[in-house]
């Protein structure tokens, strides 16, 4: 570029010392293949010559750190809004097919705790940014400004391309549903918003190199991070008015502490059975000495309730603070451990306080 610059400003001075004309040196210029635009920054209207503008400013650490993170953060934000969303339409919409996990468990923490600690960053970042080359510390024009953004343009356009190829292959292959299509929805939106903002950015900083402006929208950016501010509050709270609050995640984690245990001593007594030919008098028969207690409840910790019934039938019982996810759907069974034993043919859904599961201990075939 510099080189460049000094060919035309040689170039203009020799002739315009030779006496011509500025309409002779432009049409010279454009004759030997010079663009307008290139050749007008360097001719006035008049016989004067126009200084050309200045070089692109070359980026300093600073600039590439915050504009690093500014983009860094942007892609960690966009894949946590993406993520948030994708819970709540399978919250909305669950996989009748797929199985039980895909229903009762809808992942909001991942994408909260990457929307939470990456969006505001970014927002300061770019505040800040944007204060910068209000004040002149730094400059739009810079090249790794419009590296990064062009990078940038390059993932949210791949990003877009496979989400139509793959929206396209399951067409073809009749998986098409309405979860499916909200999913696809949501990458398309927010990779064409990133698109959109990035290539008018774009056309902006080119603006402002020519000298125009003022012909662009005053608080473009202002008006951007404005709405990506309210769509991730939006996001944040239909996410946690779904999940529940921090306390009802405790008890959740504790009821799946329980429940595991449970499943644990529902395969214990499937092996003692196996062995002995006869039902466990009580849980601590189980140990066979090389454990003295058994699972206990992670909050009273008291040990769970053993009762034999008839024949081989017995319950297991403990007492769940929260409601399982999918109570209203008791035909669909939760997985236990012991796979020898039918792992498969027992519901583990329970309601909140004392629940006790009619089981029965199986020959292994």
């Amino acid at each position: 570029m510099k080189q460049t610059n000094e060919q035309l400003v040689d170039f203009v001075a020799k002739a315009r010392a030779a006496g011509k004309s500025t309409e002779l040196i432009r049409g010279l210029l454009l004759k030997s293949g010079w663009a307008a635009e290139q050749v007008a920054p360097y001719l006035g209207s008049g016989d004067e010559l126009v200084p050309p503008p200045p070089p692109p400013p070359k980026s300093s650490g600073r600039d590439i750190f915050f504009y690093l993170l500014a983009f860094f953060t942007l892609a960690i934000s966009a894949v946590g809004l993406g993520g948030v969303i994708f819970a709540i339409i399978n919250s909305y919409f669950p996989d009748l097919v797929v199985g039980w996990c895909y229903r009762c468990q809808a992942n909001f923490q991942t994408p909260l705790a990457s929307l939470v600690v990456a969006a505001p960053v970014y927002l300061f970042v770019m505040w800040k940014l944007q204060r910068d080359i209000s004040r002149g510390l730094s400059d739009s024009r810079s090249r790794i400004r419009k590296v990064l953004t062009y990078i940038a343009l390059f993932l949210a356009s791949a990003t877009v391309i496979g989400d139509i190829i793959g929206l396209v292959y399951n067409f073809l292959a009749g998986q098409v549903n309405t979860r499916f299509i909200l999913k696809v929805l949501t990458i398309l939106l927010l990779g064409a918003w990133i698109i959109w903002y990035y290539w008018l950015s774009l056309k902006l900083d080119d603006r402002a190199e020519r000298g125009s402006a003022a012909t662009a929208p005053r608080h473009f950016h202002r008006y951007q991070a404005l709405a990506f501010a309210v769509v991730c509050v939006i996001a944040l709270v239909s996410g946690f008015a779904l999940m529940g609050s921090p306390v009802e995640q405790q008890k959740i984690v504790r009821d799946q502490r329980r429940l595991s245990d449970l499943q644990v001593l529902h395969s214990s007594i499937q092996e003692y059975y196996a062995r002995e030919q006869k039902m466990p008098p009580d849980l601590s028969s189980l140990t066979q000495g090389y454990k003295p207690v058994g699972p206990q409840d992670p909050t009273s910790a008291q040990p769970y309730e053993y009762m034999a019934g008839q024949g081989s039938a017995y319950q297991l019982c403990a007492v769940f603070e929260a409601e399982d996810p999918v109570i209203s759907d008791l035909s669909a069974p939760r997985p236990a451990y012991g796979p020898a034993y039918g792992p498969y043919d027992v519901n583990w859904t329970h309601p909140s306080g004392r629940h006790c599961f009619n089981l029965e201990a199986k020959r292994p075939k």
